[in-house]
């Protein structure tokens, strides 16, 4: 989705932008009413952010000057708590009161996303013998199986974790991305966030202590009642230890004996794999392409 963030306030606008471009939207941003429009006249955005505390009531001006454009445009306004907004307006589709945790809004954004008939089905079906649930869009994943997504897609990893979440799963994502940022995304208790970070040690990198990572999987699975672990990109992992050794570590992870059923989903960027790569990886687990074929 093409986003467009209206803000003269710098630290308000770099969040926005961080949480967006995470989110896997291409983001504009504009800093004065005259930017804004003429952005919106060229770019065609989907959806605009708008600050309604923006200097000299450039925000209204803003809203009024869209209503006027013959161009269709969805605007969701951040205020604070005593900020009124337009009651009137055609172009505004919603409003987030500042501060705001990234979860508001990934799900302003998902809500104005066009519905189709996967949106309208039930998230969970429960079965005797099996769990499944469908996130945004995707094809369905059954609890206890574990799967490969072979690309590097940043929103499917979101809405897979993000739908685990709300359904009530216990889930641990895998990240090397900020792990506050990627905590209030989600904004839910039951979704936890391994950080495999970058650090500077001894003149070296240590960017993935994988004995680390598979025990905090290991203790995570054993903790919790219903547990689905996500590594959202293994490709620095790869660089950094080598194909074999990720792949054994990844496969020491989704064999273990757990005792109870566990759901695992593993990202990586095909860019780095051979044919034979891919074999090896889905020796002990299944093919996922987001959407069916």
């Amino acid at each position: 989705m093409n986003v467009l963030v209206i803000d003269d306030n710098a630290p308000i606008l770099e969040v926005l932008v961080d949480i967006l471009n995470d989110a896997g939207h291409k983001v504009d941003t504009a800093g004065s009413e005259n930017d804004a429009i003429s952005l919106v006249t060229k770019s065609h955005p989907d959806l605009v952010f708008l600050d309604m505390d923006m200097n000299d009531g450039a925000a209204r001006n803003i809203v009024e000057r869209l209503q006027e454009m013959s161009t269709a445009v969805n605007v969701i306004v951040l205020r604070s708590w005593d900020e009124q907004i337009p009651r009137d307006s055609t172009v505004i589709k919603g409003s987030i009161q500042k501060p705001f945790k990234s979860s508001e809004v990934i799900e302003k954004i998902e809500a104005l996303m066009p519905e189709d008939e996967d949106h309208k089905k039930p998230a969970v079906e429960k079965k005797e013998d099996e769990s499944e649930f469908k996130a945004t869009g995707k094809r369905s994943i059954s609890f206890g199986n574990s799967y490969v997504m072979f690309q590097n897609d940043v929103r499917t990893v979101n809405s897979i974790v993000y739908s685990l979440g709300k359904e009530g799963y216990d889930v641990l994502l895998v990240t090397s991305g900020k792990k506050k940022m990627m905590k209030e995304r989600f904004g839910m208790a039951n979704i936890d966030i391994h950080l495999m970070s970058l650090k500077l040690l001894g003149g070296h990198f240590d960017i993935y202590r994988m004995g680390t990572m598979i025990e905090v999987v290991k203790n995570f699975v054993h903790e919790k009642e219903m547990p689905c672990i996500v590594f959202e990109n293994i490709n620095p992992m790869i660089k950094r230890n080598g194909m074999n050794s990720a792949i054994i570590a990844i496969h020491q992870v989704v064999t273990s004996d757990y005792n109870k059923k566990t759901l695992f989903m593993v990202c990586v960027d095909v860019k780095d794999f051979t044919e034979k790569d891919k074999e090896i990886l889905l020796n002990y687990m299944e093919y996922y392409h987001p959407t069916e074929e």
